[in-house]
């Protein structure tokens, strides 16, 4: 039931603050850096929005995803850190997409050129830095 109670004070968190959130930081942005350094500072935070949520659908949709896009044995759609194109490219390299699957990794990878292979990049790269922070800061695990 823990996991319930926390799911929920989450949601009414982020629905409240989100909110208020998606209309000062915009203005925020704008104002304390001007128009240009602003928008630029904007099409940042907007770019780890969406990463958070895509994220996110990675976790909330994990069951669905895996049952739709994936064959048996493929990677799975579950880790709280990986996005849905980094789980869809890396079954794509593993071959176990499903039609949907393969599909979707054509749609995304039009959309912006190789898309899955930057995902799978990206995480690379996330999860170096991630060890660094780690080592640099002392924390012991």
């Amino acid at each position: 039931m823990r996991g319930l109670v926390l799911v929920i004070v989450a949601i009414v968190l982020t629905s409240f603050v989100g909110v208020l959130s998606l209309v000062i930081t915009p203005i925020y942005f704008i104002i304390t850096f001007k128009w240009k350094s602003g928008l630029n500072q904007l099409d940042k935070w907007l770019y780890k929005l969406a990463l958070s949520i895509d994220q996110t659908g990675n976790v909330l949709c994990a069951t669905t995803l895996q049952l739709l896009l994936t064959k048996k044995y493929g990677f799975e759609f579950v880790d709280e850190d990986d996005t849905v194109s980094y789980c869809l490219g890396r079954n794509q390299l593993r071959g176990t997409l499903t039609w949907l699957g393969k599909a979707i990794v054509w749609i995304l990878n039009k959309l912006e050129k190789d898309h899955t292979g930057k995902a799978i990049a990206m995480k690379i790269v996330k999860d170096k830095e991630a060890q660094q922070r780690v080592i640099e800061n002392k924390y012991h695990i």
